[in-house]
């Protein structure tokens, strides 16, 4: 254990750090998982697009794509809170 280690504040507060460091990895884990996906899936959009033979059938799948598009946010957010919250609940325990 090196000088720093031993210190008061150290001891109080290397366990909280440690979960919060923990739990900042585990939101952009998720967050980069997320871009990914939804990358992914905003490529095939286009080619899904492109294969509509009418204007009305561009904009119904368009329509479609969109609500598809919103829900995923609305999950995403979701998930980080979750996330948040939990570590949050995990570091305030660590401290009391």
């Amino acid at each position: 254990m090196n000088q720093t280690e031993d210190t008061p504040f150290a001891q109080i507060f290397n366990q909280p750090l440690t979960l919060w460091m923990q739990g900042f990895a585990r939101l952009q884990s998720e967050s980069i998982r997320f871009c990914a996906d939804r990358a992914a899936k905003d490529l095939r959009m286009a080619s899904t697009l492109a294969a509509c033979a009418t204007p009305a059938d561009a904009l119904a799948t368009a329509t479609s794509l969109a609500f598809e598009a919103a829900r995923d946010y609305v999950e995403h957010s979701r998930k980080l809170i979750e996330i948040a919250a939990g570590d949050f609940e995990s570091v305030a325990a660590a401290v009391i």
